[in-house]
């Protein structure tokens, strides 16, 4: 026999559209043609009101997708990275830094799922280097600044202005400042 078998990969988008009828259109990180999906996929009814009350681009979801009749659909659907099936993160991670080298998913969209795994504690400090060094944040580093936490964005600050005061000071003042620290 010879059948197309095809991985099974982890995709993500923020929701482009829900039909009043319950069905919509996910964009997606591999295939040119949008995904259908359906509120039956949905088999949580707390998840599934979440969804059914929300507007375009409001959520974002994370979703494997099979050809049905030569239509692409989605298979399952999670809201929350933490309920992603662990077989599927890494490659998934790997997907999302080459979108960011060169892809055409808005680099918003891509930090916002990268928030979501480093919440989970998914991400390595090799996937961080990759980050930083990807062409859309290298063109926009402002972007980074979605992907910390607001207590991070604080203790950035302090050490902004703190390594300022030092720049401003002798190297004999400085010594005595970070000694005081």
């Amino acid at each position: 026999m010879n059948r197309n078998i095809e991985k099974k990969v982890l995709d993500f988008c923020r929701v482009k559209k829900i039909f009043e009828k319950g069905f919509g259109f996910l964009t997606s990180l591999y295939h040119y043609e949008n995904v259908f999906f359906h509120f039956s996929k949905i088999k949580d009814e707390e998840k599934r009101e979440a969804l059914s009350t929300l507007k375009r681009g409001v959520v974002s979801v994370f979703y494997t997708s099979k050809l049905f009749n030569g239509k692409r659909k989605v298979d399952k659907i999670w809201l929350n990275a933490a309920d992603v099936p662990e077989n599927l993160i890494s490659d998934f991670i790997g997907r999302l830094l080459l979108e960011l080298k060169d892809g055409k998913t808005n680099p918003f969209e891509i930090i916002d799922a990268l928030n979501q795994l480093r919440k989970i504690d998914k991400l390595t400090e090799q996937n961080y280097s990759d980050i930083i060094a990807s062409e859309k944040i290298q063109k926009n580093p402002h972007i980074l600044l979605k992907l910390i936490s607001d207590n991070e964005k604080t203790v950035l600050k302090e050490l902004v202005s703190f390594l300022d005061e030092l720049n401003d000071r002798s190297l004999s003042e400085a010594k005595h400042v970070i000694c005081k620290k």
